[in-house]
């Protein structure tokens, strides 16, 4: 089963092992910081240690995080959210595709149509079932906890935001991830995550842009 919750095997593991990149995209100028209206094409995120992620929201609010690890943008993975929150589905990305056999879903006892709206002080629990077709079926307990809100800076960008943690809790793992949820254009930024109690992986954004990277391919729903 997964460490990090139901995205573990790509979307954490590959953090830690990601290539560093030659040369990372320019930060933007303050005046062209992304806005909700570029999640459309895709919002842009990259990292001290090479690592870029884009961001691309669809009609119904959910999320699709594209990671890429290496600088020919070949592996990473896809972690969708709703409302750029609440991990649903996962997948990894080899050759720059999605890899179908590598799906997990988490499947919560509501619709997605009740999950909370993020918010400060925020507290909620959800005894999911993860469909893995690696690892198999099992339950989950997903704990959602959000702190008071700050300005976090990317490169020139600065934006409010809500610190995050979420835990994922199963018989045999007990994880969290820590995460920027930037409240105007409604994605989390990764921030840190591990086993629960121990010392996390700590991973750096460095800048938030529009505009795609040379050589990134077409995002596919």
């Amino acid at each position: 089963m997964n460490s990090f919750g139901p995205a573990a095997s790509a979307r954490r593991a590959g953090l830690a092992v990601a290539l560093l990149l030659a040369a990372g995209p320019a930060a933007a100028a303050a005046d062209d910081c992304p806005l909700p209206d570029d999640l459309g094409a895709g919002v842009f995120v990259s990292y001290a240690d090479g690592v870029l992620s884009r961001f691309v929201r669809d009609a119904g609010g959910r999320v699709f995080e594209d990671a890429f690890f290496d600088p020919d943008f070949a592996e990473g993975y896809r972690y969708v959210t709703a409302g750029g929150l609440l991990p649903l589905v996962s997948y990894d990305i080899l050759d720059g595709l999605v890899d179908p056999d590598s799906r997990t879903d988490t499947v919560y006892p509501m619709p997605e149509a009740d999950f909370p709206a993020p918010a400060a002080g925020l507290v909620w629990r959800a005894e999911a079932e993860v469909r893995s077709q690696r690892d198999g079926n099992f339950r989950q307990l997903v704990t959602l906890n959000i702190g008071s809100p700050r300005e976090a800076r990317y490169g020139e960008c600065a934006y409010e935001v809500l610190p995050v943690t979420l835990r994922f809790q199963d018989e045999i793992s007990d994880s969290e991830e820590h995460l920027d949820f930037v409240l105007a254009l409604g994605i989390a930024v990764f921030r840190a995550g591990g086993v629960t109690g121990q010392d996390y992986d700590v991973h750096d954004p460095v800048a938030i842009f529009r505009g795609a990277p040379a050589g990134l391919p077409e995002f596919r729903n």
